[in-house]
């Protein structure tokens, strides 16, 4: 089926790979998925999807996965610890709704990376919010309207 559509407007959007360094962010999607390959083929996964929160990055998203897995709770527990879930009550079997974690501020560093020829984006770590949006030199200040844990 044919369409016209209307380009007139449209700006071109460069999403080359943001720079090193460490960024505010919110959680914006987790999605359970299955594992695809390697060794822990068919094991379940979070893809976690964060959105950088001000300055220059604001919305760009970068990406994380979090293998389900007894060998990666370390990091899981350190992901929802960097969330603001308390340390103590992440003790045994817990169960937990990803859907009330959506929205929670948090920082992420960013490396770089090539893959496949093209410049991408690693989230090495997520730490505890600091409270703040990204500034950027032009517009400086500061978001307060941030949900806090």
């Amino acid at each position: 089926m044919a369409r016209t559509l209307n380009f007139s407007g449209v700006e071109d959007r460069n999403f080359d790979a943001i720079p090193n360094g460490v960024y505010e962010a919110l959680i914006h999607d987790i999605e359970e998925k299955e594992v695809k390959s390697g060794e822990n083929t068919g094991a379940p996964m979070w893809a976690v999807q964060f959105a950088i929160n001000g300055g220059q990055y604001d919305n760009r998203r970068v990406f994380r996965n979090y293998t389900l897995v007894e060998q990666s709770m370390w990091a899981i527990k350190q992901f929802l610890v960097a969330l603001g879930v308390d340390p103590e009550a992440l003790q045994g079997e817990v169960e937990l709704d990803t859907e009330e974690l959506i929205g929670l501020p948090c920082r992420v560093v960013l490396r770089q990376r090539e893959y496949q020829g093209q410049m991408n984006n690693d989230v090495k770590q997520v730490q505890k919010s600091k409270g703040e949006a990204n500034v950027s030199a032009s517009t400086g200040g500061s978001n307060s309207d941030l949900p806090f844990v």
